[in-house]
């Protein structure tokens, strides 16, 4: 700005220092200026077609479609439609949803200049908001016979690969891509999505932190990162990045609805059902949330309380399998059993493969006391999915009701070999090793079960019995006391 100022004041009509000086006022944010000097060159050399492209341009990006064709078509007249103008002029289409006339002006460029970009990418967004993956790639592929290191469009055939669910070739358009241009940091993002997808989370939080590295102050990025740290079960860190989503948006529900989560898988119920309904209040009666808070309200005995956001909840999704299964759930007890089964059948009739809802319907004859009825729903939970640990934990209660301790520890533990942090497995087999007398192996499973939910009063209150009968007074008087501490918890 300092050389084209005097520049221009020397010689008004330097067609070249306008454009540029345009260009650079506009690069710093003042649009009004940029708009002036584009304006300046289009009434000083009207038949210019730098100028008018210049300001067809600049409209184009500021969104003034109309007015940004009018100079467009003004530049082509000019200059006999160059493949440039024509693919800006089938931008603008495009975002104007014209994809039809979009796609004319997409292939005239081509026409125009089989070797210029414009054209093929404007084609391969076509195909991408159409869902074409196969056919963006093909465009992309086309186009790469003609410039085969070219890193944008790498990066968009990547981006095809992502969309259709093929994250491992994106992933090698995307490192192909950087290589060929370093300076594409946008490509950190959709790296990370696609190294997401293919569970190494490592690498997606790497590519997030390098994406922080130019968009500080973007709160998607902390959610994502967040979201991640979560799935690492590094808490502290997700914790503060998800604070830093909300601090930058804090009319988003998904950073609250993440850090509820978080904070349920923990045990801090209370923390949890803040954010919620924090979530709840911009999200107002959405089923999903509240199917969440009733789980929070059932973990803290609030009964009734889940019961009315599960009814809410099914009135406004009557579909909701998981708000069936867990009002299902709810109604264990003596008198609402029958509520509980009919409920849980409904579930299973909407996803039949679900093996939760199995595994609930023998908890639910279980407790009316049919062991057999009980057991055969849980083979049928374990048909549908072997590894699924709750229905090994329910196994283990069938068992103990029919007076089998020994059977009862082997379903306990193979939900352990399953997923060793099984908080209820835990619980449940330490109960078992106590009422056989065997504390020290008890205490080692609420070892576990303490560092799972360090909020659980439960925990600590049999650890201290524990400790108690193997005659460490000490640490029972501590665990007594935590006990006492976390015993609404």
């Amino acid at each position: 700005m300092e050389l084209l100022d005097p520049l221009i004041a020397r010689d008004p009509a330097n067609l070249s220092a306008l454009v540029v000086r345009g260009r650079a006022r506009e690069r710093l944010g003042d649009e009004e200026g940029a708009l002036r000097d584009f304006s300046h060159a289009v009434a000083s050399f009207p038949g210019s077609v730098e100028a008018w492209e210049a300001r067809g341009t600049f409209r184009a990006r500021n969104q003034d479609y109309e007015g940004a064709m009018r100079d467009l078509e003004k530049a082509s007249s000019l200059t006999g439609e160059p493949a440039s103008i024509l693919s800006t002029m089938g931008l603008i289409c495009f975002y104007e949803g014209d994809l039809k006339r979009a796609r004319e002006f997409f292939d005239r460029s081509i026409a125009a200049d089989p070797r210029a970009e414009g054209g093929y990418f404007g084609r391969v967004a076509i195909h991408i908001r159409n869902g074409d993956y196969d056919a963006a790639i093909d465009e992309v592929n086309a186009f790469l016979k003609l410039r085969p290191n070219d890193a944008q469009a790498l990066f968009r055939r990547g981006f095809a690969y992502l969309k259709s669910s093929r994250p491992q070739k994106a992933v090698a358009d995307f490192d192909k891509a950087l290589q060929l241009d370093k300076d594409m940091k946008q490509i950190y993002w959709y790296r990370a999505e696609a190294h997401r997808s293919l569970n190494d989370l490592a690498r997606a939080l790497e590519d997030y932190q390098k994406a922080e590295e130019t968009e500080p102050d973007d709160p998607i990025l902390f959610l994502n990162q967040g979201t991640i740290l979560m799935m690492m079960g590094r808490y502290q860190e997700a914790l503060e990045k998800l604070r830093r989503a909300i601090l930058l948006d804090p009319e988003n529900p998904l950073p609250y609805i993440n850090r509820a989560m978080l904070h349920l898988g923990t045990g801090n119920l209370l923390s949890a059902l803040l954010d919620i309904n924090r979530a709840l209040e911009i999200r107002a009666d959405d089923p999903w949330l509240l199917t969440k808070r009733a789980q929070i309200f059932k973990l803290m005995s609030r009964g009734d309380r889940a019961l009315a956001d599960l009814n809410r909840a099914i009135e406004l999704a009557p579909d909701s399998h998981e708000a069936l299964l867990l009002r299902g759930s709810v109604y264990f007890n003596p008198s609402q059993l029958e509520r509980a089964i009919e409920d849980l059948e409904e579930a299973g009739r909407l996803l039949p493969d679900d093996p939760a809802a199995y595994q609930l319907l023998a908890e639910a004859l279980l407790r009316k006391g049919d062991t057999e009825e009980a057991f055969k729903k849980v083979g049928q939970a374990l048909e549908k999915e072997p590894s699924y640990v709750a229905a090994y934990v329910t196994m283990g209660d069938i068992h103990l009701a029919d007076s089998h301790p020994e059977r009862a520890l082997e379903a306990y533990s193979r939900a352990l070999n399953i997923d060793p942090n099984h908080f209820d497995a835990r619980l449940k087999r330490a109960r078992l090793q106590m009422d056989l007398n065997n504390y020290a192996p008890a205490v080692e499973d609420l070892e576990v079960a303490s560092k799972v939910n360090p909020y659980s009063g439960e925990v600590y209150r049999l650890r201290g019995q524990c400790y108690e009968a193997l005659g460490n007074e000490e640490k029972a008087g501590q665990d007594k006391w935590r006990a006492r501490v976390f015993a609404n918890r």
